[in-house]
């Protein structure tokens, strides 16, 4: 099974050099620092989730650390009597809006994410367990032979492209073979991207009006 050892082996004999240990561990961290940003299906975590304290609006990583690992959210919801509801994302003057109209406290129904926070709306009345699904900040190996690892598994390929591309362009300066394994950074992004867009896929047409 790959491991961060293995990368940063392969790396080194990709670029025929054994003088850049230390510059292939740091530019692999700063490629996963890259691609977390990216909604990819390796990434995805639909186990985060807090409660709700009566009366308080916004949540932050002090609540859960989920909060702030967040990259995308695919949906959040309130769970009530042993049953899941989804609430509806609100852009933030409409949020702010109906929280500055002195509401009473209620069962949620709506949500934002603002400034690494979710808020909820109305403020709730009691305590709620709050999930989210979506794709999260996947944590780097913990050490070189870490098995399991995300990166390892399903973004091997991507995370040795683009470090091989960026230590190229930096370090070796051979700026041909940069170029080349931008190239192919791109396409196992792309590839990466594809599958998670056939695993998300629902399989239905959807109708447009016209």
């Amino acid at each position: 099974m790959s491991t961060l050892s293995t990368l940063k082996a392969e790396i080194a004999d990709d670029l025929s050099r054994s003088d850049l240990t230390t510059a292939i561990a740091a530019e692999i961290t700063r490629s996963i620092k890259h691609f977390q940003k990216e909604n990819l299906f390796f990434k995805e975590n639909e186990a985060a989730q807090f409660v709700t304290v009566i009366g308080q609006v916004y949540y932050a990583t002090s609540d859960d650390a989920d909060i702030g690992n967040m990259v995308t959210f695919d949906a959040v919801k309130c769970r009530v009597s042993n049953s899941d509801y989804n609430l509806v994302r609100l852009d933030i003057d409409t949020f702010e809006t109906l929280n500055d109209g002195q509401v009473s406290n209620g069962q949620p129904t709506n949500w934002i994410y603002y400034n690494q926070k979710i808020g909820i709306y109305p403020p709730p009345d009691a305590v709620y367990t709050i999930s989210m699904s979506g794709s999260v900040k996947a944590a780097a190996p913990a050490a070189d032979g870490t098995t399991g690892n995300v990166w390892m598994v399903e973004g091997f390929e991507l995370l040795r492209a683009h470090t091989l591309a960026q230590l190229s362009r930096f370090k070796t300066r051979e700026y041909d073979y940069a170029a080349h394994m931008d190239v192919e950074a791109q396409r196992q992004l792309f590839d990466l991207r594809a599958r998670t867009e056939k695993l998300k896929a629902t399989g239905q047409t959807v109708p447009i009006d016209f």
